[in-house]
């Protein structure tokens, strides 16, 4: 479990750095999401309360229609965590801005986007999952981010890990997040 985390913490440090050398920040940055939350494990018509915890990566501009997230984290029961389960996710993400029109043209007639300095941020989000200790899952989940300034928002989500593998598992969470836009 140690190598896992390390294996994680070394790429994505290495890419706050790289991303902090830049100048601007809006809500088209990159963004860096450290969650928790509780949910549900529901299992073979049984179910228990757990845990969601962890952070993601994301690049997905407002209002482009594609981006990514990569995420790491733990989703166990809130009795016994050394049951649960370490995961790590790739996921197509989208994000829209709620507002008046936000893009723009370069000179050139190239379209941009133009942070209006909009609050409100839906997006969802659905890819694959690795659930250490259980297999492979799929995932998908959406929420919206409420921008409190330029730096910060906060995040809602409800998200699903659902492992079809016999016995087949749904690892369903309400988590709060805190977003940072990273300087792009």
């Amino acid at each position: 479990m140690r190598r896992i985390v390390l294996r994680l913490a070394v790429p994505i440090l290495a890419a706050l750095i790289v991303a902090a050398a830049a100048q601007a920040q809006d809500a088209a940055s990159p963004r860096f999401t450290p969650y928790v939350g509780a949910g549900v494990f529901a299992a073979q018509d049984h179910a228990k309360g757990e845990l969601q915890a962890g952070a993601s990566f994301e690049l997905a501009p407002p209002d482009a229609g594609a981006g990514f997230s990569f995420e790491g984290g733990y989703v166990g029961p809130w009795s016994d965590f050394k049951t649960g389960s370490a995961l790590v996710s790739v996921d197509y993400m989208t994000y829209w801005a709620v507002g008046a029109g936000g893009s723009g043209k370069t000179p050139s007639g190239h379209p941009y986007w133009h942070d209006r300095g909009w609050k409100i941020f839906p997006f969802a989000s659905a890819g694959y999952t690795r659930l250490f200790g259980t297999g492979n899952a799929a995932n998908f989940g959406g929420g919206f981010d409420y921008r409190l300034n330029k730096h910060h928002a906060i995040r809602f989500e409800l998200r699903d890990y659902y492992a079809p593998a016999a016995p087949s598992q749904h690892n369903i969470g309400f988590r709060i997040g805190w977003v940072s836009y990273v300087p792009d």
